[in-house]
């Protein structure tokens, strides 16, 4: 029996003309040129589901262990999932074929399909050209286009994945996008005057949402419209009784809109925008609670007040409010617009910015103002024009959360005197001119103690270093010190000094700043998948550094051109970086709080090793530029093979030229130097390693200072017998550094350990036939013995 897949036309089993086509709109399948692959496991479905819906995007390797076993997964959950993804990738290439992929890439894993070959995204193409064509003013072809987009759903999403976290997360949302889209295709059939043929479809999804007021009012409208006054309030009083049955709770603005526009008598048939304007009047203070507890901000508050209070100048005032995550930029905001309460007697309206369209935020400001649900325009432009029309004359204040562009904002946009609009900005947005812009900066030293002893309690005033400590490395972070005390206070058997210990070490920092739902990590990272891929792998690259001061040359060294600039000017405009002139180069300087750069460093760490050694590659082609430009009379005493060259150059000549001056050469130029020739060495590339060591005069800090040697030595253990340290690449480059490390080392008085460098390099150079190298090994020997 043959027959086409519902919604896509093509046929069961068969893709048309070989194409890839992925459905996650009902259960879960993937269509290719061989066949169809619909797994029989649940946990391949689970794998398949979320890689679709997510098609084109990386999904690390934490999130695809939740979608697997939520918050409980076994010991062995890592290898168990590799173990899934093989065989899921098997299933691809045997039963779909064609140009679906299931690549590892940095940061996780990322399934790839031809552009439109998922349904979802055909859904969400058909919908947009709905809203498109209602905008113009067709509603015919919108009515059309949003019912071609429904014929797309083969039942409920993702209809067969036994994930919780993929149904609670992903498929909710899902669902909520369809029938907002259901619901406005009704309400553009109830203007084309069909509401006797939608009686039918509106009591099915009442009796299936029963909780979706706007369904209601729909079905009471068509109702109304069909000359049925006394069903349609019969319809109120059955939603309105099972909300106080259930809930406790009157219905929404919406409802009682509808049933007092019935009572009086409104016109019933069809109704263009403004056909039934009820002009009561909602005051509403809708903001979060203000922050518990609030340190310091004085000046940046007193700013915002400023700009916020209404004065008699014309214009709407607005403050924007940028910084980095966990900065305190909610905290700061809900605290002004609490203090501004009496200034905006009209109300204070909360808007927390999402992925919805801004005219679903400004139709819910409608609705809840007192505004009639029927006389809510449905396009954009009439919406926004309606929002201004509705707060004109009015005291208003808006608060937005969360914004990431000027487009979210602006249809939001007051027009009268009177209101004032007050954003937190996910990074800085620019293109309001006149705006008051506060940037967030890190708490000082006196106010991020008393932050933190206002959370952990008396314990900090019990162990004050400690206190001070964690302070410290917290960096005055408002959501890292209210973490860091919460934490405290809900472990009361750990003490300040272990807390401390294990803040110090910055592979754990993140793990230890998590209590409850409050975790850094999950603030950066939202800040970070925001980023363009070019920015979150410059990101990434910025990990692989030892320290957070990050000259502007070392950051195009690792990104590598054309667009190190386009990047740098993204991760600042993001706040994940700051920019400072650098008097002694007439560059940037960027800095990087150092919790930040302890997430780049675990995404840095997960990163495939050919990105990293290809930066690092750069980075020592721009180091060896410099040195060279500084010393370009030394000729290397060893020469680079083809193979083991660095990157040809890095920074343009004039760029070297200029850097290569010692002015420009200050402590973090130096470490990072040092942290470089490190790398090389433990790369396999010696012989740069040497080079850079020999024209920078440094000492090689792959050899460690001799401590560690010394102990051994006077344990009887370090001697003749010690091989030498095995690295790899190029044994007499490591001949010569140890060379070097042995010279510095007897500079410095650790005589036992440049002992034991020069006997190893002296070994090394005899094994390879090095008779230069051996003489002077020999020769630093009998210095060294000398000098005991």
């Amino acid at each position: 029996m043959s027959g086409s897949a519902p919604g896509t036309g093509v046929p069961e089993g068969r893709p048309e003309a070989g194409r890839v086509t992925g459905h996650v709109l009902g259960p879960v399948e993937l269509a290719g040129p061989k066949g169809v692959l619909r797994p029989s496991a649940g946990k391949q479905r689970v794998l398949l589901g979320g890689l679709l819906l997510h098609a084109g995007r990386v999904v690390s390797t934490d999130e695809l262990i939740e979608w697997l076993w939520a918050q409980t997964p076994p010991p062995t959950a890592k290898e168990t999932l590799y173990v899934y993804l093989m065989r899921l990738r098997k299933l691809m290439q045997d039963q779909v074929g064609g140009a679906a992929r299931l690549r590892t890439v940095p940061g996780g894993f990322r399934l790839d399909l031809p552009p439109g070959a998922l349904d979802l995204s055909a859904y969400r193409t058909a919908v947009a050209e709905a809203r498109r064509s209602e905008e113009d003013g067709d509603t015919t072809a919108a009515v059309d286009r949003f019912r071609a987009a429904e014929e797309l759903w083969r039942g409920p999403a993702l209809a067969d994945v036994p994930s919780d976290r993929l149904q609670r997360d992903e498929v909710v949302l899902l669902t909520e996008e369809k029938n907002r889209a259901v619901e406005d295709r009704i309400e553009l059939e109830l203007h084309l005057g069909r509401h006797t043929a939608l009686l039918g479809e509106l009591r099915a999804l009442t009796a299936r949402y029963p909780l979706r007021e706007r369904l209601w009012v729909l079905l009471m409208r068509a109702l109304h419209q069909d000359g049925r006054r006394a069903e349609a309030l019969d319809c109120y009083l059955q939603v309105r009784t099972l909300l106080l049955d259930t809930y406790g709770l009157e219905p929404g603005e919406e409802l009682r809109g509808m049933q007092r526009h019935i009572l009086r008598g409104g016109v019933p048939g069809p109704a263009g925008p403004g056909a039934a304007l009820d002009p009561a009047w909602q005051i509403q203070c809708q903001l979060p609670s203000p922050p518990p507890v609030f340190v310091g901000r004085s000046d940046e508050t007193g700013a915002l007040a400023a700009a916020l209070t209404p004065t008699e100048t014309p214009g709407v005032p607005v403050a924007l409010v940028s910084g980095p995550p966990g900065i305190g930029k909610s905290a700061l905001a809900v605290r002004v617009a609490h203090q501004l309460r009496d200034h905006f007697p009209d109300g204070q309206w909360y808007v927390q910015l999402d992925d919805l369209a801004p005219g679903e935020h400004i139709g819910d400001l409608l609705r809840l103002s007192g505004a009639a649900p029927e006389s809510i325009p449905a396009s954009l432009p009439a919406r926004a024009a309606a929002l201004r029309a509705r707060l004109a004359g009015r005291r208003v204040l808006l608060l937005l959360e969360d914004a990431t562009q000027l487009d979210q904002i602006r249809p939001l946009l007051p027009s009268t005197p009177g209101c004032a609009f007050l954003v937190t900005c996910r990074r800085v947005i620019a293109g309001l001119p006149g705006a008051e812009q506060v940037r967030l900066d890190v708490l000082d030293a006196p106010d991020a103690e008393r932050m933190f002893a206002a959370v952990a309690g008396r314990r900090a005033a019990e162990d004050r270093e400690s206190a001070r400590r964690i302070v410290e490395l917290c960096g005055g972070l408002p959501l890292a010190l209210s973490i860091a005390g919460a934490r405290l206070v809900a472990r009361p058997d750990t003490t300040l000094a272990a807390f401390a210990h294990r803040l110090a070490r910055r592979k754990w920092r993140l793990d230890a700043l998590e209590v409850d739902s409050l975790r850094l990590r999950a603030a950066v990272r939202a800040a970070y998948v925001r980023l363009t891929p070019a920015a979150q792998n410059a990101f990434r690259l910025i990990g692989l550094l030892p320290s957070n001061v990050i000259p502007s040359w070392v950051l195009s060294a690792l990104i590598g051109p054309p667009d190190d600039e386009g990047v740098a000017e993204q991760l600042l405009r993001a706040s994940l970086l700051n920019a400072e002139p650098d008097p002694r180069t007439g560059e940037s300087r960027y800095r990087v709080h150092e919790l930040l750069l302890a997430y780049a460093e675990e995404l840095a760490t997960a990163e495939p090793a050919a990105q990293s050694v290809e930066a690092l590659r750069r980075l020592l082609g721009a180091f060896l530029q410099i040195a060279e430009a500084r010393h370009p009379d030394l000729r290397p005493r060893l020469p680079l093979p083809p193979d083991d060259a660095p990157a040809d150059q890095v920074l343009p000549q004039d760029r070297a030229r200029r850097l290569a001056d010692p002015r420009a050469w200050g402590p973090a130029e130096r470490e990072l130097a040092g942290h470089v020739i490190e790398r090389a060495h433990r790369l396999g590339r010696p012989r740069q390693a040497a080079r850079l060591c020999h024209l920078l005069h440094l000492t090689p800090p792959c050899f460690n200072d001799g401590s560690d040697a010394a102990r051994r030595d006077e344990d009887g253990a370090a001697d003749d017998r010690a091989p030498h340290p095995k690295r790899p690449g190029e044994p007499r480059a490591t001949g010569w550094l140890l060379m070097r490390a042995a010279r510095a080392q007897l500079e410095r008085g650790a005589v036992a350990a440049a002992a034991r460098s020069a006997r190893h390099a002296w070994k090394v150079f005899t094994e390879e036939g090095e008779l230069r190298g051996s003489a002077a090994a020999a020769r630093l020997l009998r210095q060294i013995h000398m000098t005991l």
